[in-house]
């Protein structure tokens, strides 16, 4: 986001993943690791340069961090958050 994505669909399934490529989409996904061989990122932060995202929305699929999500979507609240912006999160 701090360079210029406009928005990231976090997705659980790998199928999803793919769907979303078909379609067009920028594609950040990786499993155990390993930048899966549709995506055009894995999860590095620094794959995620200016000139790449900028405008552009990012579909994106972790081993754990998007199943995470995916449970936690019927929860009241949930906030997601990195290390670059935990004071963000934290302060009132």
């Amino acid at each position: 986001m701090a360079n210029g994505a406009l928005s990231i669909i976090p997705v659980a399934e790998i199928s999803e993943a793919k769907e979303f490529k078909r379609k067009g989409y920028l594609v950040a996904a990786e499993r155990d690791g390993y930048v899966l061989d549709f995506a055009d990122f894995g999860n590095s932060p620094f794959n995620f340069t200016r000139d790449k995202v900028e405008g552009k929305t990012i579909v994106y699929s972790t081993t754990n961090g998007t199943r995470i999500i995916d449970l936690a979507s019927t929860s009241y609240m949930t906030i997601i958050g990195t290390f670059i912006n935990i004071s963000s999160l934290t302060d009132g």
